[in-house]
């Protein structure tokens, strides 16, 4: 009973924290400089083609009377109009969402792939070559901005040699002989599914650099994360009996250390993926990538108010969500831990 009290209690955080984010970022986004009318009508328009365009967009209402209608519509499940591409924002996120969702789960998978067994290591061989390495390599990886990697691998693997596609999500003229058919909107599982094996290749090497771009920071985290959770483990007296009790390494180090060191790691795990989900506009940029971070850019430099919104909502809710599950996993990693009572008392 307890977990579930729990997790009502937090889900009853959603709906206020909503409510909050449209609040702040309604009369942001509707404050900054800039008329979106003229945006939208171009540069050369004039102004009754300006005029017209803010009264069909209701832009030249009071800003109070513009949150309430786009609040009642919210309610209903109505996101509003882009104004940009002149669709609803919400088959907009339902379009864009796919590609977001799989270059950013390519990405954590990478990093956890990578991330936890180097962490081991690091930890099982302090002050050793592979951890002066792989902290290094960490480090590294923490501190180089997204965008400068992405260029360099862009220019190395791209122009000078060849080996990768820089830009975009699949070729045109793969999906023109080898169409994609679309069952969830994400490429490598549609065309795995499907058997389009040319079709999945492809889509493989457009996703393999934005992913390692994009795994880099997630990477460097969880490395050095799972190092220091594992080396304060490996200190516990229940450690250092089983190792007098003659117990494998391996065994003490994944089978009675490694579970209780991963605690940590997965909180930075959860909050990685939630911000990755809403935070990849930078690579999704760089590289041309159609999902809803490209999308928010374009809407922030069009001024569209709906579209921002409506980006802001969906990256609010992942991250409740992913907060949640990450919250929700303690439980299971470790059933001692007593969720109503650490979180209520």
């Amino acid at each position: 009973m307890r977990f579930w009290s729990y997790l009502l209690q937090r889900l009853g955080f959603v709906v206020p924290i909503l409510f909050l984010v449209t609040v702040i970022v309604f009369v942001i986004s509707h404050v900054i400089p800039g008329d979106p009318a003229h945006v939208i009508a171009g540069m050369y328009a004039s102004e009754a083609q300006v005029h017209t365009l803010r009264q069909e967009f209701g832009l030249d209402r009071p800003l109070w009377e513009q949150y309430w209608i786009s609040f009642r519509r919210m309610v209903a499940g109505d996101l509003g109009t882009s104004l940009y591409t002149k669709r609803p924002v919400l088959s907009d996120l339902i379009t864009y969402f796919p590609a977001t969702l799989e270059l950013t789960t390519f990405a954590m998978l990478l990093a956890i792939v990578f991330g936890i067994p180097l962490g081991v290591i690091s930890a099982r061989r302090t002050n050793q070559a592979a951890d002066q390495a792989t902290r290094f390599s960490s480090l590294a990886g923490l501190s180089m901005p997204a965008f400068w990697v992405g260029l360099l691998l862009q220019i190395l693997l791209g122009f000078s040699w060849g080996l990768l596609p820089t830009r975009g999500r699949v070729d045109s003229l793969v999906t023109l002989d080898h169409p994609i058919r679309q069952l969830t909107g994400i490429y490598l599982f549609d065309t795995l599914v499907t058997g389009n094996w040319a079709g999945f290749k492809d889509v493989a090497g457009h996703i393999l650099m934005p992913g390692v771009v994009l795994a880099l920071g997630p990477l460097g985290l969880i490395v050095r994360m799972t190092r220091s959770s594992l080396l304060d483990v490996l200190r516990e007296e229940y450690i250092k009996t089983a190792r007098g009790a003659g117990l494998p390494e391996n065994r003490v180090i994944y089978r009675h250390a490694l579970r209780n060191a991963l605690i940590p790691t997965v909180t930075v795990i959860g909050s990685m993926y939630g911000f990755l989900l809403g935070g990849s506009f930078v690579v999704e940029s760089v590289f041309d990538w159609p999902g809803i971070g490209l999308w928010g850019v374009n809407a922030i430099l069009n001024l569209d108010f709906p579209a921002i919104i409506g980006a802001t909502l969906l990256y609010s809710l992942l991250r409740i969500v992913c907060n949640i599950v990450v919250d929700l996993s303690y439980y299971f990693l470790d059933p001692q831990i007593k969720l109503a009572g650490k979180y209520e008392g």
